[in-house]
């Protein structure tokens, strides 16, 4: 008898304390859960990574789930065609059956882990890059993820664009392509006509990477002319720009 007692206070405690939650929060609940797990999987399968290497928060959800018809199928989307990492809102669409329920915004911050390359020591501004200056770390990366470097040695001919401090993730706006000609620099200028080919020798304006067209004066008689940059330390001039 004691034990009944006991046993209908407890079922009687418990009524008091689900009127706490609203008929709506209870029954959406497995829908909540249902959206988180089709938007972790929407950025797993974006990244192409497992969903343990990915860690997102949800910032702002939909003020109200309600829906009218049961959930089949839960569809994730992106309005940029450009994967991005850090702060975001997707569409998630709510399906019944092939039609369309709802569709809804969420906000999400997202954090990759992956490895990266990242300085292995102080980089001064203006040094040439070497491969050698880097290592591999596993970092959480929450920004510029197209921006990474893929592998430092693919930055032959590039300097540091600023000073680099030690542990920075290697990024493409840290580097620039270092100039083979800089401004005041007797070059070497080579003017073309047709297989002919004429040196001289100039004074460069100003910078210039492969390719670039920079201002050069022309020794003797210092004119001054627009000269592509061919290599270091050298320009080339064609004929019909004298």
């Amino acid at each position: 008898m004691k034990a009944n007692r006991l046993h209908i206070l407890g079922v009687f405690f418990l009524l008091l304390l689900f009127p706490q939650l609203s008929p709506a929060a209870r029954s959406n609940a497995p829908l909540t859960v249902r959206i988180r797990k089709a938007v972790v999987a929407y950025f797993a399968q974006t990244f192409g990574t497992a969903e343990k290497e990915l860690k997102i928060s949800f910032v702002r959800w939909p003020k109200q789930l309600q829906v009218t018809k049961p959930v089949t199928c839960i569809e994730v989307s992106d309005q940029h065609s450009r994967k991005r990492l850090g702060y975001q809102t997707v569409w998630v669409e709510l399906i019944n059956h092939g039609r369309r329920i709802r569709n809804l915004p969420v906000s999400v911050q997202v954090a990759l882990h992956k490895p990266v390359w990242v300085a292995a020591q102080r980089i001064a501004f203006r040094r040439r890059i070497d491969a050698g200056m880097f290592r591999k770390e596993l970092r959480w990366i929450t920004e510029d993820w197209n921006k990474l470097v893929a592998d430092p040695a693919e930055l032959v001919g590039y300097e540091a664009k600023r000073a680099i401090e030690p542990g920075t993730v290697l990024t493409y706006d840290l580097v620039r392509k270092a100039p083979l000609v800089t401004r005041g620099q007797t070059v070497k200028v080579e003017i073309r006509t047709g297989s002919l080919v004429i040196t001289s020798t100039g004074i460069a304006r100003q910078n210039g990477t492969k390719g670039e067209s920079i201002t050069v004066t022309v020794q003797p008689g210092g004119k001054k002319l627009k000269a592509r940059v061919v290599g270091a330390g050298v320009v080339s001039i064609d004929q019909e720009n004298i």
